[in-house]
């Protein structure tokens, strides 16, 4: 079963009139990723990779395509709703508090549905107005994605009429620059996802509305259980002993399993590392890559990770994707990766020292 799906995800950044173009810094991304996968993202600097990651995380919106965890759209969906961890560069640890804080700050933050239950300690049943409106509020968002779709396909529609019609040239050589913005920013496949969303968002709007089901309330995390998954991490990590420290106390390599503590206790569904090891030293960076290793086989979630080293990629990844200037080059094991490029830049690309190629001149005499 997939855990995470893209399916022809774009990203353009919009650009400021002529001078300043718009910039397409993801095209045509798909990957299907399984239950308990390693995969990698590798590539030049710009190439698209950590732009990749953060739309998965919801932090960037993607411009075209879908993206989907554990089956469910996820287009339209807060970060913070996506069941998903992120270790940054930088660590990003608050530099007031222990480790201990850092670790359960956001679990302090957290709300899960709690079965509400009587006097007798029964589960209650009723109809659930939290959940009527926010599949209201789907409703909404669906109606407003797919009106701006719509627009988006008459436009195209006009602006091509236009084009058939124009004779001067700037103006068709405007139009079909006009016409490419367009096109770029309307999907066919997001039109049919969302209005398939809709139809059965109508659905439960209907069913919600007239039967009574399980009664949730959100509440916060009991602080026993909060302290629990603490130590547990801590105890994976082997930061026990760090956990009442303060960043500044901690060398490189302890606030980067201090960041990897405070992603897992979320139990989340998926584990992006944006290049977590890129500010340590050589040494250090390869003890720390046996440590992700370890973590990866404790915890049976899919790891998606953002590095610019080959080393990292080939030795850690179940599967690495090669990118270069956002378009997908190649996605399969290490192994193959580099005994089967697919063409002359993943060939370069991998491997040190890296392959040689040489200019020649062939030239053909007497037959």
């Amino acid at each position: 079963m997939s855990m995470l799906r893209l399916e022809n995800v774009y990203k353009v950044y919009p650009g400021q009139g002529r001078k300043n173009p718009d910039v397409l810094a993801v095209s045509d991304f798909s990957i299907d990723v399984k239950e308990k996968e390693f995969i990698v993202f590798i590539g030049p600097s710009g190439c698209g990779k950590s732009t990749t990651l953060r739309m998965i995380a919801g932090l960037e919106e993607n411009t075209k395509g879908n993206i989907y965890i554990d089956d469910q759209l996820m287009n339209d969906v807060e970060p913070k709703y996506r069941n998903i961890a992120m270790v940054f560069q930088n660590y990003a640890l608050y530099p007031h508090m222990t480790a201990r804080e850092n670790m359960s700050f956001g679990l302090k933050n957290m709300k899960v549905p709690t079965p509400i239950l009587d006097k007798e300690g029964n589960q209650v049943y009723g109809i659930d107005k939290g959940l009527i409106s926010s599949i209201e509020a789907d409703i909404k968002i669906c109606n407003r994605k797919i009106a701006t779709l719509r627009k988006l396909e008459e436009k195209i529609q006009i602006t091509q009429e236009k084009i058939k019609q124009e004779q001067n040239e700037k103006k068709l050589e405007s139009l079909k620059i006009a016409l490419d913005k367009l096109v770029n920013k309307f999907d066919a496949r997001t039109l049919e996802v969302l209005e398939e969303k809709l139809k059965n968002a109508h659905k439960d709007l209907e069913y919600f509305s007239n039967n009574k089901v399980p009664l949730y309330k959100d509440k916060h995390l009991p602080n026993e259980e909060i302290v629990s998954r603490v130590n547990e991490a801590a105890k994976i990590l082997d930061i026990e002993e760090l956990l009442d420290r303060r960043p500044k106390a901690m060398s490189g390599g302890q606030r980067q399993r201090v960041a990897l503590g405070r992603a897992i206790v979320r139990t989340p569904k998926i584990f992006l590392l944006d290049e977590p090891l890129s500010n340590l030293d050589a040494k250090l960076r390869q003890q720390m890559r046996v440590e992700i290793i370890n973590l990866y086989n404790k915890l049976d979630i899919p790891f998606i990770y953002v590095t610019h080293d080959q080393v990292e990629a080939m030795s850690m990844g179940t599967r690495i994707v090669i990118m270069r200037n956002g378009v997908i080059q190649q996605v399969d094991s290490p192994t193959n990766l580099y005994d089967f490029p697919v063409n002359r830049f993943v060939a370069g690309f991998l491997g040190t020292p890296q392959m040689n190629f040489v200019e020649v001149i062939i030239k053909k005499t007497n037959g």
